[in-house]
């Protein structure tokens, strides 16, 4: 039943719809030529006057004068040192870690810079040991930072215990060598 009741439908909307064209629509586009390109006279606008408001109302630009450069952007050196716990890869501030990245993104936004990354421990444990424990150290940071675009040149070394900062005689030195120094410069 309801596959005759579809069929009836249709045919009752051909002939409606035949009908309205006919009757309306092609009456329409034989008078005012506008679904077959003709150009239409209408009584009572000025296509002249209305053509030359249009051409008032656009802006030509000027070819010949010169855009602008940007300005140089001024040069930048940034030191930034993070502090990790004794025999770990973690830093002991990780907010401090984020507000710095939130930071550099604005920083280093269309610059050229070299960033040098550099892994340091104290004197406890081996040298081997210390060396890649540094170089963990510097992974983890470049890798937190995700900042180094095709803009950027970039180097991540472990120096190990070679190079401290401050004599490993007690505890609270021994903390301040278990760090990782970023050094940021503009490229010229």
């Amino acid at each position: 039943m309801t596959v005759v009741q579809g069929i009836m439908a249709f045919i009752g909307w051909s002939i409606f719809s035949s009908w309205y064209y006919v009757n309306f629509i092609k009456e329409f586009e034989s008078v005012s030529g506008m679904f077959s390109g003709e150009e239409v006279e209408i009584p009572g606008i000025d296509k002249t006057a209305e053509a030359e408001s249009i051409a008032e109302s656009i802006t030509v630009i000027d070819e010949s004068k010169e855009i602008p450069e940007k300005e140089p952007l001024a040069p930048i050196s940034i030191s930034k040192n993070f502090t990790f716990f004794k025999n770990s890869a973690e830093p002991i501030e990780p907010l401090k870690l984020q507000k710095f990245r939130d930071s550099l993104e604005v920083i280093l936004n269309d610059r050229k810079v070299s960033i040098l990354i550099v892994g340091h421990t104290c004197d406890l444990g081996t040298e081997k040991y210390n060396m890649k424990l540094a170089q963990n150290r510097a992974n983890y940071i470049a890798t937190s930072l995700k900042l180094f675009g095709e803009q950027s040149v970039l180097e991540v070394e472990s120096r190990g215990e070679s190079d401290p900062a401050f004599p490993n005689i007690n505890e609270t030195n021994r903390v301040k060598n278990r760090r990782v120094t970023i050094t940021i410069k503009s490229q010229l």
